[in-house]
């Protein structure tokens, strides 16, 4: 369902009202007040145009393409608006609803690097059974997974990627199987790899996506070494994703 589905879903009345909202209020978002009714009229006892009230009001107002220009002045009224902790951060996810910006953000915007690892050789320390592969982290399929033994500390799983790359940063997608303590490791090794060098330690993970950033290593190989899992089964990885660049 799309965000404009979703507001209309969810918002009901709310959204059914903007129309006599934004007419009375069409000048400027700023004279919709905190005691702004769903009739579009303002209650007597209104103070001043605070964003917990007057965002949702502009993030609604995407439903209808006709509200184009209140939205523009909206936007300009958001990003404008600084008043506290709460309020601030309930303009901010409005204004991410607004945009569709949901990526994390970095200094460049969104990443535009390709995975190194996708479709590339994989290796595991076990497989809990047919169809949970190595190769299955690598496939690009969020849908597939690779997952080890239930039960058993250390597990570990590794990428070729076929040859020496400097890379600088790689991407978890855990299933509900995570690992609570694990290292990232590279290698160079020419052969299978023996020689491993830590590059990342995590303790405590929470599991879901991690995206981890460190310093460019140059490496042919890179493992995931778990050492605790986050739960009683073992270690599953949707995908395992590497990047960086060439040498």
């Amino acid at each position: 369902m799309d965000r404009h589905r979703t507001c209309k879903f969810v918002s009901g009345s709310f959204c059914s009202c903007l129309s006599a909202g934004t007419r009375v209020n069409r000048s400027h978002p700023n004279n919709i007040k905190d005691g702004y009714k769903l009739d579009g009229t303002v209650n007597e006892k209104a103070s001043y145009a605070t964003a917990v009230f007057v965002s949702p009001f502009i993030a609604a107002s995407t439903t209808n393409s006709s509200h184009q220009a209140w939205i523009n002045a909206g936007w300009d009224w958001m990003k404008n608006k600084k008043e506290g902790y709460f309020s601030d951060s309930f303009n901010l996810l409005s204004m991410l609803f607004i945009s569709g910006n949901w990526w994390i953000p970095t200094s460049d915007g969104p990443s535009t690097e390709a995975d190194l690892a996708k479709g590339k050789a994989g290796e595991a320390s076990s497989l809990e059974g047919s169809g949970y592969e190595a190769s299955k982290a690598f496939d690009g399929d969020p849908s597939t997974r690779w997952a080890s033994k239930e039960e058993n500390d250390p597990q570990w799983i590794y990428v070729n990627l076929g040859k020496t790359y400097s890379i600088h940063k790689v991407k978890l997608n855990w299933e509900a199987a995570y690992g609570k303590n694990y290292k990232i490791q590279v290698s160079n090794d020419s052969g299978s790899p023996v020689n491993w060098t830590d590059v990342y330690s995590k303790k405590k993970g929470k599991g879901g996506v991690e995206e981890i950033a460190f310093a460019a290593q140059d490496a042919r190989y890179v493992r995931m070494y778990g050492t605790a899992r986050g739960t009683s089964y073992g270690y599953s990885l949707y995908e395992f994703e590497v990047y960086g660049s060439d040498k």
